[in-house]
This record gives C-alpha cells, structure tokens and sequence, in this order.
C-alpha cells in the first residue's frame, strides 16, 4: 500500500519548506499519529477528545490552566507523504490561580478553530518505519460572550515523531513544541475586575502514541504528551 523510498530527499526538502512557510512561530488531529495514514486523494473524518490535565503557566501564584475538548476533525491527502487538516469543536477552560480574583475561574464553553499540515520526512518501506513532522494553529474563544468571564487561547504546534508499523499497530514517539497564549477577562456583575494574559511555564516535551486499525478503513489513537503537564487525546477514524 505504501510507496518505496525513491525520491525521499526531494519529499522531505519540499515537506521542510511547507513546515516553514506555515511558521509565523490542542489540537486538530493527534500531532504524532503518522502521515502515511492517508494516501492521495483520500479524505479522513474523525471524532477526538482531548484533555490538558493542568499545565502550570507564569505567574507568583502558581496559575493552572485546564482545558477539555472535544470535536470532528478532517484531513485531506493531497499526496502519500503530505496532508492538510482541520477541525472544529467546543473546549472547557478552567485557570486556578492564587493572585487573581476568586482564585478559580472558569470561562464556560468555547468554540475551537484549528487547522494545519503533516509531512512524511522520510520512510523505509522495508522495516516499516516511518519520520514525520506536524505543524498546526489552535484558537479557542467566545467573541460572543459580553458581561461574562471570556479568554482566548491561540496556540502553535510544532511536534516530530517516528513511528513503527507491527500488523495492525502503529506505535510513535517523538518531541512537541507547544508555544500558548491565552488572554483572558474576568468580570463580575458584567464589568471588567481583571483582565491580563498567561503564558504556560514551558514549551517542550515528549509525546507518545499509537494508531490501532481495527479495519482497513477504520483506527483508533491514543496519544499523550507533557510539557508542564499532562494532554491526552483519543479519537476514532475512517478514510475514505
């Protein structure tokens, strides 16, 4: 099903590039879960649900930002080593903090915008392993939400993994970089008391997963990540 290796040096210069170009620095789709997936021309629709179990941020006190996702995500082949995705959802945010007004907050339900691309760096068609590299934008808000605690998070994902087939399992590591911000208005009685942004306390760390084709057509991805904090993702797919 796979291409052999030929032209793999001129893939990955073009693939550097694109992964460049998109630079300006949770998630579409799981960032390691491997680009050979998806073949040219073939769509895949997923469902994910993602969890950011607490990841400190800058702050004397001690800020914690929670956040939970959940929504359908696409991704389009536009060749056997380069795809396009995107997804749209709702997210939950939650900041503890000791300095800031009630020291919990909570900001409601947001919309979640995302999009980005994935590339096959490189590939032994022989030992099926495979070295891939992801980049992709995460925005979260409620522009709509006047007279009520509000935040924005815009964040951009860098991640590089390596990923070995085994029959139906499809095991990956790798390194993420996570660069958030998130800007954010606390108002009581529909006026503003506080208004500031956080910036997480670190941007670089391991992720892990693993694809499970339960079909030909169908997977299942586990995947989980830390940096300053633990995210975990699962969904489920199909290609088409």
């Amino acid at each position: 099903m796979r291409r052999a290796q030929g032209g793999c040096a001129a893939q990955w210069m073009i693939a550097a590039g694109v992964l460049m170009a998109a630079v300006p620095s949770s998630s579409a789709e799981p960032v390691g879960s491997p680009a050979g997936l998806l073949k040219k021309g073939q769509w895949l629709f997923g469902l994910s649900t993602d969890g950011v179990l607490g990841r400190g941020a800058k702050g004397s006190g001690n800020p914690s930002i929670g956040l939970y996702q959940v929504g359908h995500y696409r991704s389009y082949g536009v060749t056997d080593w380069l795809s396009l995705f995107g997804k749209v959802g709702w997210a939950y945010l939650r900041v503890t903090d000791g300095q800031a007004e009630r020291g919990a907050n909570t900001f409601g339900s947001n919309l979640l915008i995302s999009g980005g691309v994935k590339a096959r760096l490189w590939r032994n068609a022989k030992r099926d392993w495979e070295w891939d590299a992801s980049t992709q934008y995460v925005w979260i808000g409620a522009p709509h939400r006047r007279g009520r605690n509000q935040a924005q998070w815009q964040e951009w994902q860098f991640a590089t993994t390596t990923a070995k087939t085994f029959g139906r399992l499809t095991p990956y590591a790798g390194m993420k970089v996570s660069l958030v911000q998130l800007d954010y208005h606390l108002r009581r009685g529909g006026k503003d008391v506080q208004k500031s942004s956080y910036k997480p306390d670190g941007f670089l760390g391991p992720v892990l997963g693993a694809d499970y084709a339960v079909r030909e057509d169908t997977v299942v991805n586990v995947e989980s990540s830390y940096i300053n904090g633990a995210e975990v993702t699962v969904g489920v797919a199909r290609t088409f």
